[in-house]
Parts: C-alpha cells; sequence; structure tokens
C-alpha cells in the first residue's frame, strides 16, 4: 500500500475491534463528496405523432417537468435493456428499440451533479398507459404529447424529444 494511501486511511478512518469476533475492520469517520456519472437510458416512443413522457414533480425548472421513460443502468445490465425496463416500469408500455436517438449530459459541478443519457428511439409493441406503482415520488401519470401541446410545458431534454418527435 502506498503511503497516500496509508496516508488516506489515518486520517480518516478509524480501526474497531468487531464484538463477535477478533478480526479488525475500517470504519469511514468522514463522508467523501459524491463524484459519480450518473449513467441513465430512456426510450423515446412515438405513436401516432405523439411521444410518451412522465411528469417529475417540484423540479429545479418549475412544478412539474415532462421527461422520457428512462433511469439508471444497473451493473450488467446493457444500456438498451435498462431503456426498455425503465420504459416498461414507468408506464406500463412494452416497445422495441428501433435505432440509438441521442446522447445528452448534464454537468452542474457546483451540485456535484453529472449525468450522461442514452436515448433511444421506440416502437410501440403493447401494453397499457399507467402510472409506475409505488412510486417513492407520488404517483406519476405519463402522457402522450404531439409537438404543439409541448407548447408552453417544460420538457427535458428539450433537444431529443424534438428530435423524436420531427422524425
Amino acid at each position: 500500500m502506498s503511503e497516500t494511501l496509508k496516508s488516506y486511511f489515518r486520517n480518516c478512518c478509524e480501526s474497531r475491534k468487531p464484538p463477535n469476533n477478533g478480526r479488525r475492520v475500517l470504519e469511514t469517520k468522514i463522508e467523501m463528496a459524491e463524484e459519480t456519472i450518473r449513467v441513465r437510458a430512456c426510450l423515446a416512443v412515438i405513436h401516432e405523432e405523439r411521444i410518451l413522457l412522465v411528469p417529475h414533480y417540484d423540479t429545479d425548472k418549475g412544478p412539474v417537468q415532462w421527461n422520457i421513460p428512462g433511469g439508471r443502468v444497473k451493473y450488467g445490465e446493457s444500456v438498451r435493456q435498462t431503456a426498455i425496463r425503465e420504459l416498461l416500469e414507468e408506464t406500463g408500455i412494452q416497445a422495441q428499440v428501433i435505432e440509438l436517438l441521442d446522447v445528452s449530459e448534464v454537468l452542474l459541478p457546483d451540485e456535484s451533479w453529472h449525468s450522461i443519457t442514452i436515448t433511444y428511439l421506440g416502437r410501440l409493441v403493447g401494453g397499457e398507459v399507467r402510472a409506475e406503482p409505488e412510486h417513492p415520488f407520488g404517483q406519476k401519470n405519463p402522457q402522450w404529447f404531439t409537438i404543439k401541446e409541448l407548447n408552453g410545458l417544460m420538457y427535458h431534454p428539450k433537444e431529443t424529444i424534438e428530435k423524436a418527435l420531427l422524425r
């Protein structure tokens, strides 16, 4: 172990003896600032010139912001699988991935936020629109929108949604 690592462990950790065995473990004394890049996958489903979006409430952009269904890529799960899973979880809709639509990034260093979103274009194959059951932030009812119906609404990522609708 390098001297730098040894110094780090001496300065931020302490040793303690667990009650049930004689081994020593390290316990963190300070909380490190999170420096994580969040990788998200989304599936923009277009049906009859409408896009399916999910509301996010009380955002920094206003009381409601409409987003393409999607979420965090889990370890061992492909980006495509994530996009399909998240769409089904958030909307009840099943879709087929057609192609890569866009890659977008939000970088807010002052807020310790960095996310990369990979968005696919999808085709509806089944299911019925419904809110995600037992969502921790309450009921979020997905809705279909034309480009005209989005006028005056907050939606994200704007360029990606418009690109999907104008194809």
